[in-house]
């Protein structure tokens, strides 16, 4: 029997097993049963997942039937190479997400909260993003979409003695199920087309306007998943008021169901249709335009999940420039460009789950620590939690974009895309792709902004709270889910022209219309003359590009770390004195002269107040020498307050107008 098969079989029987527990008396045993249990089955699962992926040749294609007993659609499960590119975070994320989940849990009372409850969700959602992936029928993908949008709901309010908690998860859940009626009209309309529920995993032709239709239905459908703007609105709700782990696997895994969503859409249309050139316009202005906004909101947060939460937003919009980018160069019948931007998009994703996970559950060990994740309240970590604090800066470094990390290496690859674009193309698609590159170099310079703020106001400097000054230092086998992300960020960058190699299968089907298992021709990478693919033109060029940035960002990283040992080596030979940096004369200095929120962002806020959506109120008592002062800044999404707030209090009031229905 297949390994992924096992794996469902197990997460089903650990969310059955968790179910049982969930509704027995909250005592210590059935807690640590549930805590030792659950956990313990959802690990097992995900590894099983991992290993099925890894069974024989990357790019196979593996097909089974489960048993349905329904009167519409059947239970057809597969995996092929785009499916195994996004199962990784899923179950690598999940089994990683759980162990943090599990030391995080220390901190709680059994009485507190039911936490088999918790793995029962937790583990169906891991099963459902799965079989959501593996799918390969259109009713099952629908329920396994439905149950994978329902249960966060249940995971967000795991405070639900929060008010804001409570009101975080009511907006997710109805930002969730807005999505699912696009979705419910695409699979209707792509039924009517072809008369069989697997049309979603099989070319269909269909007419223009037919075609157009299934393009934007997939965009507002996928998109409120993947938290394309102005379907973001309940992330930044969300991951505040999720518990660490839950918000690492939303950001990290849950949202990229969205954009397999559309890839999927493309490897159904793409082949056997001829699709408008707007298509990919759309997707690199609403990605771009998705960045922009997102890192503009996240440069003004001071809750440091809040802030990223809105980077997970930024981030899912550079990955549409990157799918808009390839679709630009398939309309353009650029191999090239478009292979070099699915592919980035693709690598992208997986980089994101790997240093956003990191970031996550290093901001939940702050909140244990120090408990809260206000920047204006932490400061000085760095000397009191080393650890924490250097893997931290390693998922800063890498979610900037630093070589030679990761995150550097897909955004190099969609920078290569765009380069050959301005040099080969029409002068019109040459500005707008000039004017794209512009544009990432400048969200990318914002972000480094961003999380100079968030780590240096974190880890740097001096206490701003008693709680940062002494904070309770987590155990060293807290820190294990975090290194283990940590590897995966410099393994990914190390890695990062085997795994370019390793997207070109998933890419076959989308490019050339075959569904038959990739050929032996593309995977030597280095054979020249071959023109038997369009694969053969960027193979050579994006996998060299790769190994001599990677060679060159590794040099200099040993440059420095030389550096480094020969300044120790200098200092132990004389004697070192420690003084404050930058005391410009005044040597008793307190937090109250370091940076604040508010005045690290204020050359944004100066130049870019109206974008930033900023709300700054003065006050200051008149004379010279006032007594009293202050200043509050704020940054309010307007979408959320000014459309679906309003929209959301309506459907409310119409859904309470019908309780008398109950009655």
């Amino acid at each position: 029997m297949n390994f992924f098969i096992w794996a469902m079989e197990l997460l089903l029987l650990t969310a059955s097993l968790m179910l049982v527990f969930s509704l027995m008396p909250r005592r210590p045993l059935f807690t640590y049963l549930a805590n030792f249990l659950g956990p313990l089955g959802i690990v097992l699962g995900c590894a099983l997942g991992m290993t099925a992926l890894f069974m024989g040749e990357w790019e196979s294609i593996l097909q089974w039937s489960v048993p349905w007993g329904l009167p519409l659609g059947s239970g057809r499960m597969g995996i092929d190479a785009m499916s195994r590119i996004f199962l990784l975070p899923v179950f690598g994320l999940g089994a990683i997400c759980t162990l943090s989940g599990v030391m995080s849990f220390k901190h709680y009372s059994h009485t507190e909260h039911n936490f088999a409850a918790h793995w029962f969700f937790f583990c169906f959602l891991v099963l459902a993003q799965a079989i959501v992936i593996a799918s390969r029928d259109a009713v099952l993908f629908l329920l396994a979409w439905e149950v994978m949008s329902l249960v966060p709901f249940f995971l967000i309010n795991f405070n639900d003695d929060e008010p804001s908690v409570r009101e975080a998860s009511w907006t997710y859940l109805i930002a969730a199920h807005l999505g699912a009626v696009f979705l419910i009209a695409l699979f209707a309309l792509l039924w009517y087309l072809s008369g069989s529920s697997y049309s979603f995993f099989s070319g269909i032709k269909a007419q223009p306007v037919f075609l157009s239709a299934i393009f934007v239905l997939s965009l507002l459908g996928f998109g409120a998943k993947a938290g394309i703007a102005p379907l973001h609105i309940w992330l930044p709700e969300a991951h505040p008021a999720a518990p660490s782990h839950v918000s690492a696997f939303l950001s990290g895994a849950m949202i990229s169901a969205g954009l397999y969503g559309i890839f999927r859409i493309f490897d159904c249309i793409l082949p056997v249709n001829p699709f408008p050139v707007w298509w990919g316009w759309t997707l690199l202005v609403l990605g771009m335009s998705t960045a922009l906004m997102a890192i503009f909101k996240a440069s003004s947060q001071v809750n440091l999940k809040r802030l990223l939460a809105y980077s997970s937003v930024e981030n899912m919009g550079i990955m549409f420039v990157a799918l808009g980018t390839g679709l630009i160069g398939l309309s353009l019948q650029d191999t090239l460009i478009a292979i070099l931007g699915f592919s980035a998009c693709l690598l992208h994703m997986i980089n994101h789950a790997a240093f956003k996970g990191l970031l996550f559950l290093g901001s939940g060990e702050i909140l244990h620590s120090a408990h809260t994740v206000r920047l204006d309240l932490l400061g000085g970590l760095q000397k009191r939690l080393p650890m924490l604090g250097t893997l931290f800066a390693l998922g800063t470094a890498a979610i900037v974009s630093l070589p030679p990390l990761n995150g550097f290496m897909s955004e190099f690859l969609l920078a290569l895309a765009l380069s050959h674009g301005i040099t080969t193309h029409a002068q019109e698609s040459r500005l707008a792709l000039l004017l794209t590159m512009a544009g990432i170099m400048f969200i990318g310079a914002l972000a480094m902004v961003t999380f100079a703020k968030a780590y240096g106001m974190a880890f740097l400097g001096e206490p701003r709270s008693g709680a940062a000054a002494n904070p309770e230092k987590p155990h060293s086998l807290t820190m294990l889910p975090l290194f283990l992300l940590a590897i995966a960020c410099v393994a990914l960058a190390v890695l990062a022209p085997q795994c370019f190699e390793h997207t070109l299968p998933a890419l076959y089907s989308i490019m050339t219309g075959d569904t038959a298992p990739v050929p032996s021709v593309i995977k030597n990478t280095f054979t020249p003359g071959i023109k038997e693919t369009p694969f053969t033109v960027p193979v050579p060029f994006g996998y060299v590009a790769l190994q001599n940035v990677l060679l060159v960002g590794l040099t200099a990283l040993l440059f420095i770390i030389v550096l480094l040992m020969l300044r120790r080596i200098l200092l132990r030979k004389g004697k070192v004195r420690h003084s404050q940096v930058w005391g410009c004369g005044f040597l008793k200095p307190t937090a109250r002269i370091q940076y604040t929120q508010d005045s690290f962002v204020q050359p944004l806020s100066h130049s870019f107040k109206t974008l930033m959506g900023l709300k700054v109120r003065k006050y200051m008592e008149p004379g010279y020498f006032p007594q009293r002062a202050s200043l509050d800044v704020a940054s309010p999404d307007r979408l959320r307050t000014r459309i679906f707030v309003p929209l959301f209090e309506a459907v409310r009031r119409v859904c309470d107008s019908l309780k008398v229905i109950q009655s």
